[in-house]
């Protein structure tokens, strides 16, 4: 069975494609940031089918359509940027699917000829393709559907993904209006700023009905490309929960940025989190985002870090070593991605393939008989001396307690025949 895994609203300005845009990416950093970030997150599910829908696709007569050629490739050629290309196979049984339960729902999607890939799904594929997307897409062109019919659509495209065999991400492309300033090509118009405001609104309160009720003279007046897109797409994410991400109108137009991602854990977002700061800025982090301030008490701490399913990275604390259990992950995260001894420090390129996971360790306690052990229960504590050695409970080929003291000895450097003290703790473990 396939599954749905997330979707996000993103802008098509050429101007965030860097080789576009050049000097005039300064002025829409939170756009590009937004984007970068949120495509990290949405690859780091490994989808295997991104599914787009943009404005600007190949339209016959406004009528909804989805691209059936094998392979969709384009450029940035129109917009001065001839060698910033992308091409992607298209998963043509999706495609078909999605056609066949959009029917079964009254919505008759075509199926569009041509190989071309427009600017409005060339954007959103550009930060996707960069944060290490290689799978395959399906491209449809909503068209001039009216606005439940584009809820329709979203619903038809779950359907077909959940009949199916893949791990798809949806992704709606779109601007908002293009009325903002008094500045060309497009002009101030006041319904822009409201419709935009009221995206905006529905957006961070991830309210469809907002959408579906704004009133069709703003919208009309307001000249978006997105409103159809964003329907669909928040149709579609009605059991995922929303994260705004930003908003910008630099030049006139209205770019919003947001997603839909599976619910994870405050403790591995903000492991995460601390891993992408400090190799963006490489100095001292600043204070940790407000979604972390309930992370109080103390506790020791382990953060893991996998990459294809191999270790990448394991330091943590036994017993807390700071105020909070907030800054023991943050600690502990920074420590796990550059301060392992058995690794190299983590790169950009490695961030969105990064699998995290954050043990939260009870108090140890003494253990008088090795019958109170469970290797896959309680993480083990071994000491002789100022000798220390600790393993997590639970981990892949560790089946016995016997293993589990021999590798805490081995960790400590503590010879077979020596005598030990044995304490015993247990997790919760935190992944996403």
């Amino acid at each position: 069975m396939g599954q749905l895994l997330a979707g996000a609203f993103m802008p098509h300005p050429p101007l965030i494609v860097p080789e576009v845009g050049g000097w005039r990416c300064a002025d829409v950093t939170a756009t590009i940031e937004a984007m970068k970030t949120l495509s990290a997150r949405l690859i780091a599910l490994n989808p295997s089918v991104v599914i787009i829908t943009s404005p600007h696709g190949n339209q016959s007569k406004g009528d909804p359509e989805v691209m059936e050629q094998p392979r969709l490739s384009g450029s940035m050629a129109n917009f001065g940027a001839p060698g910033c290309k992308l091409s992607f196979a298209v998963h043509q049984p999706l495609s078909a699917a999605i056609c066949v339960k959009s029917a079964a729902a009254g919505l008759d999607l075509h199926r569009a000829g041509g190989d071309d890939l427009d600017w409005g799904a060339f954007v959103p594929l550009y930060y996707l393709q960069a944060a290490g997307f290689t799978g395959q897409i399906v491209h449809i062109t909503p068209g001039f559907i009216d606005l439940p019919q584009a809820e329709a659509l979203g619903r038809a495209i779950v359907e077909a993904v959940d009949d199916s065999v893949e791990r798809a991400i949806f992704i709606g492309s779109g601007d908002l209006s293009h009325y903002l300033k008094e500045s060309p090509p497009y002009g101030l118009r006041p319904e822009g700023a409201l419709f935009d405001s009221l995206v905006v609104d529905a957006l961070k309160t991830n309210n469809l009905n907002k959408l579906l009720t704004i009133d069709r003279q703003i919208v009309a007046r307001a000249g978006e490309c997105g409103l159809r897109s964003l329907v669909c797409l928040m149709s579609a994410m009605r059991e995922f929960k929303s994260e705004f991400y930003s908003y910008e109108d630099s030049y006139g137009v209205g770019y919003a940025v947001a997603g839909w991602l599976p619910e994870i854990p405050a403790e591995v977002r903000l492991a995460r989190w601390t891993i992408e700061q400090k190799i963006a800025d490489g100095k001292p982090l600043g204070a940790a985002p407000e979604w972390a301030d309930n992370l109080t008490g103390r506790a020791g701490v382990f953060v893991s870090l996998k990459k294809n399913g191999q270790l990448r990275g394991c330091i943590g604390t036994f017993l807390p070593q700071f105020p909070t259990i907030r800054e023991e992950i943050i600690n502990n995260a920074i420590s796990a991605a550059f301060s392992d001894p058995r690794f190299p420090p983590v790169t950009q390129a490695e961030l969105a393939g990064l699998d995290i996971s954050v043990d939260i360790l009870s108090e140890p306690e003494p253990v008088a008989d090795l019958s109170e052990l469970n290797a896959k229960q309680y993480g083990v504590i071994v000491t002789c001396g100022n000798r220390k050695g600790l393993l997590l409970p639970d981990l892949d080929g560790v089946d016995t307690v016997e293993e589990q003291l021999a590798i805490a000895r081995q960790k400590a450097g503590i010879l077979p025949g020596e005598k030990i003290n044995v304490f015993r703790f247990t997790v919760t473990r935190h992944h996403a």
